[in-house]
């Protein structure tokens, strides 16, 4: 960041934030303007350092964030939480996204993020375009995928949607179903989680979401299912006994399906349905 200077430019602020413990997340929220959700998350996907580097000209405002985290998986679920923008031409690292006032990509252990105030606007434009380019060494090995996100379906999968989850604040955010903290867990009980959008064209047009649990074993897998069954056959007034019979059920919520399925290590979980056979014709297609 110390090297990243340019004419007419002067620094406003640097700052290093660094993780002291796992529990270590309220400090980290001062950064998002008080946003505790966004600084769970992140905390989630377990980030050791954030150092952002704030310079101005004028009225104009550039932001330079880093994020460093422990797995390059929580680089990626940085970005697909934080990016702004599609997927550019210019490819930077494992995944990179652009906007007229931003540029956001990740490789690594890191995500990198640069983004400024002011619309339509070249000389920051460009600035940010050398930003970008300047800190481009900062990267080493590629990352590796989450295998969640090798499982998920590619066809009818809507662009840009897909959002990875560590825990109970993510997955609430990215997934709102019932009872999602009993299927996550409240610690570091998955692997990893991943969720996507889906555009069904047929033989009806649906509008489904996909959620994909790894676990650490089978056993673990065994358990959430369980639990996550006895929750929603209580809610409907039904015995467990009936629902764990099986590895694979459908409920009806209000005027709306749920499936869930349960394989191996894995927990698929399908929202969003108006008929009750849509959800099975995302799951068949998943690639185990």
């Amino acid at each position: 960041l110390d090297a990243l200077s340019f004419n007419g430019w002067d620094l406003v602020k640097q700052s290093i934030w660094q993780r002291q413990s796992v529990d270590d997340k309220s400090p980290l929220s001062s950064y998002f303007y008080g946003d505790e959700t966004k600084s769970l998350i992140i905390s989630e996907y377990k980030v050791n350092l954030f150092a952002r580097k704030t310079i101005a000209r004028g009225q104009r405002t550039i932001y330079i964030d880093i994020y460093q985290f422990d797995q390059s998986a929580g680089a990626l679920a940085a970005y697909y939480y934080l990016r702004k923008g599609a997927t550019t031409v210019i490819k930077r690292g494992d995944a990179s996204s652009e906007e007229d006032d931003s540029i956001s990509f990740c490789q690594g252990t890191l995500f990198v993020s640069i983004y400024g105030t002011s619309e339509d606007d070249d000389e920051s434009k460009d600035v940010i375009r050398k930003c970008a380019d300047g800190l481009s060494h900062l990267t080493s090995a590629p990352g590796v995928k989450p295998e969640v996100m090798r499982q998920m379906p590619v066809l009818d999968l809507i662009a840009g949607s897909e959002k990875l989850v560590a825990g109970p604040v993510s997955a609430r955010k990215f997934c709102p179903a019932p009872y999602l903290p009993v299927l996550v867990g409240e610690g570091n009980e998955i692997v990893w989680g991943s969720v996507a959008d889906y555009q069904i064209q047929a033989p009806y047009k649906e509008r489904l979401k996909l959620l994909i649990t790894e676990y650490a074993t089978a056993e673990a897998a065994q358990s959430h299912y369980a639990a996550y069954m006895t929750e929603l056959g209580s809610g409907h007034g039904e015995m467990p006994a009936t629902r764990l019979a099986g590895n694979a059920n459908v409920f009806k919520l209000a005027s709306t399906f749920i499936a869930v399925e349960l394989k191996g290590k894995t927990i698929c979980l399908v929202t969003g349905a108006k008929k009750r056979f849509s959800p099975q014709l995302l799951l068949q297609q998943m690639r185990y």
